[in-house]
This record gives C-alpha cells, sequence and structure tokens, in this order.
C-alpha cells in the first residue's frame, strides 16, 4: 500500500531514494479521508514528518512534508521531529492535533530546545507554531521522553496525554520506562 504513494522523503544516502519507513505512523480518518503520518528522513539524524492521505485505503496522494509555522525544516538543519502522533481533535473536530517530540538545540526558545509539543492543523498539512506541553531530556538527536499516540477526553471535559518516560534503546541507564499521564 505505502509504495503505491509516490514522492516519499528518504535523504539518507544508502538507501538509495527508496523510503525506508523506520518510525512511528499514525492514521487517522478525517474529512471523509485516511491521513497517515511517517517519518521522513531528511539525512542521516535529521528527522521530520510527511503525509499522503486516501479516501479509501488503496488509491494514495503522493507524499508532503508537512509544514509547521515558524519551524524550518532542511537535510541541514539540527531540528528533529521524531514522529507525529495526529488526532482529530476531541475539542474541535474541524480541525486536527498531533502531539510530538522535537529535539531543536538551536532553537531560540529555550522551552522548544527539546520537549514534547503539541501543534494544529485545517488541512493535515499545515500545522500550527509548536506549543511546548513538557520539557524532554534531550539524548543525541532523540529525546528521552516521547509522547504516546493517544489522546483521551474525559467526561470534565479535560484532555490527557500520556508521555513514555525513559523510552527503551534510546536511554540506556537501568530506570525502566513507564507509561504517564
Amino acid at each position: 500500500i505505502l509504495e503505491e504513494a509516490g514522492g516519499c522523503t528518504e535523504g539518507r544516502p544508502t538507501f538509495e531514494g527508496c523510503c525506508e519507513f523506520d518510525g512511528r505512523f499514525s492514521l487517522v480518518f478525517w474529512r471523509n479521508e485516511f491521513w497517515l503520518y511517517a517519518r521522513a528522513n531528511l539525512n542521516r539524524g535529521v528527522r521530520h514528518v510527511q503525509v499522503a492521505s486516501s479516501p479509501d485505503l488503496r488509491t494514495w496522494s503522493r507524499w508532503h512534508l508537512v509544514r509547521i509555522h515558524g519551524l524550518r525544516h532542511s537535510n541541514t538543519s539540527h531540528t528533529n521531529i521524531y514522529f507525529m502522533g495526529a488526532h482529530v481533535n476531541p475539542l474541535n473536530t474541524s480541525s486536527l492535533v498531533a502531539l510530538l517530540p522535537l529535539n531543536d538545540p538551536a532553537h531560540q526558545r529555550a522551552t522548544l530546545r527539546s520537549s514534547i509539543c503539541a501543534t494544529f492543523s485545517l488541512d493535515g498539512v499545515h500545522w500550527s507554531p509548536l506549543v511546548p506541553l513538557l520539557p524532554a531530556v534531550p539524548i543525541g538527536d532523540r529525546t528521552a521522553d516521547q509522547p504516546a499516540v493517544g489522546l483521551a477526553c474525559c467526561d470534565d471535559g479535560r484532555v490527557h496525554i500520556y508521555m513514555q518516560e525513559s523510552v527503551p534503546q534510546i536511554v540506556r541507564r537501568s530506570a525502566s520506562s513507564q507509561l504517564v499521564r
């Protein structure tokens, strides 16, 4: 199925233009289409997110890099978005909300150098400026903590997010990984 969606981004020379799709996927049904978000490897150690859409899970659009307002991406930057967990916004179903781990050591705002962020979209491709929710410890080009791909909306109207602390194979210490709200 994924091979039918052309134009994927794979910038690591060892893959010779073939996308590895080596990260988490996020699939959401919204506005009568399926939206599939996948990691885009812009270069070795430089990650972003790409999206393709389908009305029926058989016919797919071409892949497009998502655009996040105020965030520049290039194959030489040090900005890493490891994945994007997209959801229909439970508080406004005409939009999407996504959670993502950001590692951007050169960002002007200290709160956006390494953090778990939220962003919103009205079209699935263009996203609002990042809203830092929680700080995260940078480990190389990744973050030690990452959002779990899931939102929970309670009866009181609050939206809860979950985070995996000390993600295995990223954190090499003896601390155990756990899911926290």
